[in-house]
């Protein structure tokens, strides 16, 4: 069987997309973000509490290369995550916190990383309540 060069280009996009996708499964990070609501309606995440001072979170905070965040040694680091950044001014303190996880191991499904966003969820919704909203990075929608 003869293949044309788009027919082989065509090919070679798909295996392209296809070792990229799964090396993005096999690799991806699971990213938890807490969003700035009213301190006094939830306890501190990793605690970090809204307003709280930057230098009260880490006296060695420092911008990280987006220049707008802070990358931060938590006063309570969860397992699961291996870095830690925060959102904050000078005047206003901290508004938003992230953790990103140290890497997932999973299958090309992904079984393994959903099963720990499903995990994490779960835990994060009896603590705080439901989500507003969830987003699937994988599809690329909001999920209800």
């Amino acid at each position: 069987m003869y293949l044309s060069k788009s027919g082989m280009k065509r090919i070679n996009l798909f295996v392209k997309i296809f070792v990229s996708l799964e090396i993005f499964m096999k690799k991806t990070v699971l990213f938890l973000f807490a969003f700035c609501v009213s301190a006094s309606s939830l306890s501190a995440p990793f605690g970090i509490e809204m307003g709280m001072p930057i230098e009260d979170v880490d006296k060695n905070a420092s911008l990280n290369d987006s220049g707008k965040l802070y990358d931060v040694k938590p006063p309570k680091p969860h397992s699961l995550f291996e870095l830690y950044t925060i959102q904050a001014t000078k005047q206003h303190g901290v508004c938003a916190s992230k953790g990103i996880s140290k890497v997932i191991d999973t299958s090309v499904y992904g079984t393994e990383l959903k099963s720990k966003y499903s995990d994490l969820k779960t835990a994060l919704s009896s603590k705080y309540g439901e989500p507003s909203e969830s987003f699937d990075f994988e599809t690329r929608k909001y999920l209800a």
